[in-house]
């Protein structure tokens, strides 16, 4: 059965990595919007523009590709917009924006890579943001969607692979 399920507090990803919604609510959505890879995405705007961060550990400096499939929810005629950011600095120079029409059956995923930097090995704090426009009541319920989340980190065990895990 489709569903759109809001989460207000948080959630696990397929990885085992736990994230935080920090503000508003997103949704988990499964079947209503089809989805980059697998059976669900995550929609940043539930009822309200959300926000999510994650605790990643990075074992080695150097620089580690963050990959993602962005779309917008397809009840929404205006541009989507989110930023990402790392330890609470953006890594890009300008939000995201989404603007290619879309419908539920075919999400028009746009996929981006971005480079972090990673100088020092430890624990870093990694945010999606929906910065999108809302209301007189501050509602906002259709967002950016995105799906089909990994970093991919430096051969760290030399096969000639880099190695890396799905976030969510």
């Amino acid at each position: 059965t489709p569903e759109q399920q809001p989460v207000d507090v948080g959630f696990v990803g397929d990885s085992g990595v736990g994230w935080r919604v920090e503000n508003g609510n997103i949704e988990i959505v499964r079947g209503a919007l089809e989805a980059s890879e697998g059976s669900q995405s995550l929609e940043l705007n539930g009822f309200v523009p959300g926000a999510i961060n994650a605790d990643i550990e990075f074992v080695d400096a150097g620089v580690h590709l963050l990959t993602f499939d962005v779309s917008k929810h397809p009840g929404t005629q205006e541009e989507a917009i989110l930023s990402v950011t790392l330890n609470d600095q953006s890594v890009i120079a300008a939000p995201i924006v989404v603007s290619q029409p879309t419908s539920p059956d075919s999400m028009a995923y746009q996929h981006v890579a971005i480079e972090l930097d990673i100088e020092t090995p430890g624990v870093y704090s990694l945010g999606f943001e929906s910065v999108d426009r809302v209301d007189g009541d501050g509602i906002n319920q259709f967002g950016a969607v995105i799906d089909k989340l990994q970093i991919i980190f430096p051969d760290a065990d030399n096969d000639g692979v880099n190695d890396g895990f799905d976030a969510f």
